[in-house]
């Protein structure tokens, strides 16, 4: 798994198979041309997320960053598997992150 910038504001995640070289399209959906994602609680932003795994695990950690309708901000957390070259939920977003 790897983090690219493509400039400001942009950046996408690739998931490269070793075993044969090519890059899955599973992370995808994580990618971001434009930080300002709006969410399914809107009026929030999303500013930015994070992705973390462990070497030979199957589990995914995704932090979303948000703004907030009222200001500041805060951090939501989701957990997925990596299944079948699929990312499946394996809970819902709740508020508040670990530190990995």
């Amino acid at each position: 798994m790897a983090l690219h910038s493509c400039g400001t504001g942009c950046s996408y995640y690739t998931l490269t198979d070793l075993s044969s070289g090519r890059d899955l399209d599973v992370l995808n959906e994580f990618s971001s041309s434009d930080m300002r994602r709006q969410t399914s609680d809107e009026p929030e932003f999303i500013e930015s997320r994070q992705l973390f795994s462990q070497p030979n695990s199957k589990m995914l950690v995704v932090q979303y960053h948000v703004t907030l309708r009222e200001g500041g901000t805060e951090c939501r957390e989701r957990t997925f598997i990596f299944e079948d070259r699929r990312l499946k939920p394996i809970n819902r977003t709740h508020q508040g992150c670990r530190e990995f």
